[in-house]
């Protein structure tokens, strides 16, 4: 082979290079480099300080700001936010990678969901997070086919379609922690509802068995876990709304019901059933059934200790705090004997 030749083969196969990595950058532009969506976010989530969720018209769904150790929801009242909501929320998006390139015409944002949310009648959700190295303001819009949503940064032309399904909670209460409390009816071991005309209905355990005091031995339970299903009532109790116990404690000195649930660990769990507005409200109260003895000194022992801390926790998450519960658990807590016992012929 001549000089000449060797040079225009060399050409050659230089030219046919090129145009093959000419090719794989094209795919990849296009493709996707499947780079993070927010590089780094990972490792900074346990110094994101605020997470702020708007929706359609720049209408505010959840102000959630780190204060102290705690996430509360601002706009709602400063309310505790759900932190497994949030660290999820984070995680997802700290793991979202580009896919691919979508638009970058604005004509076409809304097919897409990734429109500004001051347009009307849009769909997209405007995510704003703060920590201490950065401000990342994200439009997320329509899920996508593989598990993958549509994304758009706010001031950006360019949208993309990014791994994981980014579907943010786009109503209030979907960022608060909702659990009142959850106790297993193993852990109680009696409980109280002393009716406003004075009724009470009182139930004991015996023998790892719930028994109606009172009843006499002719009379029968209307179901055979009746007793069960009342106490059951307090596992996985959850609001469904919520407001300012100042609210009601003011306006109403006698209460529908005062419940008292006995648990076996010596805490006292009080509940005064409220009814307002066609409503029965829930305010909760925590005390210990033992005598807490030396508590300023230090001198508790192990059971003492561990019943007071619990009952702090109690009250400190719900002393300020009304609840307005489902109503297939509020119906058992305000139950009377007659609900419990079959009528007699």
């Amino acid at each position: 082979m001549d000089k000449n030749s060797k040079s225009v083969t060399n050409l050659f196969i230089a030219l046919t290079l090129l145009a093959l990595i000419t090719l794989v950058v094209s795919v990849n532009q296009k493709e996707g480099s499947n780079m993070l969506l927010a590089p780094g976010l990972l490792g900074e989530i346990n110094q994101t300080n605020s997470l702020t969720i708007k929706t359609t018209g720049e209408k505010l769904v959840a102000d959630i700001q780190k204060v102290g150790d705690k996430w509360v929801v601002v706009n709602a009242k400063n309310y505790p936010a759900n932190l497994a909501a949030v660290r999820n929320f984070l995680l997802a998006l700290s793991e979202a990678k580009i896919l691919e390139e979508t638009t970058s015409k604005a004509e076409n944002y809304e097919k897409l969901g990734v429109s500004d949310i001051t347009s009307k009648n849009v769909s997209s959700t405007l995510v704003e997070i703060i920590n201490q190295n950065r401000m990342l303001n994200l439009l997320l819009g329509n899920l996508s086919s593989g598990n993958s949503t549509f994304v758009r940064r706010q001031n950006d032309k360019q949208s993309w379609r990014v791994s994981g399904s980014l579907n943010p909670g786009k109503e209030t209460k979907d960022w608060l922690n909702r659990s009142i409390i959850d106790i297993n009816p193993s852990e109680i071991k009696g409980l109280d509802i002393e009716h406003r005309d004075g009724e009470i209905v009182r139930i004991d355990k015996s023998d790892n068995k719930f028994i109606l005091r009172g009843k006499s031995k002719d009379q029968v339970l209307k179901t055979p876990g009746i007793l069960e299903s009342l106490v059951g009532a307090l596992t996985k109790l959850e609001f469904d709304e919520f407001n300012l116990a100042s609210n009601f404690t003011s306006k109403q000195k006698n209460p529908l019901a005062k419940i008292s649930i006995q648990m076996v660990n010596g805490i006292v769990l009080d509940i005064d059933a409220i009814d307002q507005d066609d409503s029965i409200w829930f305010i909760f109260n925590a005390k210990q059934s033992i005598e807490i003895i030396g508590i300023n000194d230090g001198a508790l022992n192990k059971k003492e200790l561990e019943t007071y801390l619990i009952t702090e926790e109690i009250n400190e998450r719900l002393k300020n705090w009304a609840y307005k519960v489902p109503s297939y658990k509020s119906d058992w807590l305000i139950k009377r004997n007659a609900d419990l016992i079959n009528a007699t012929t």
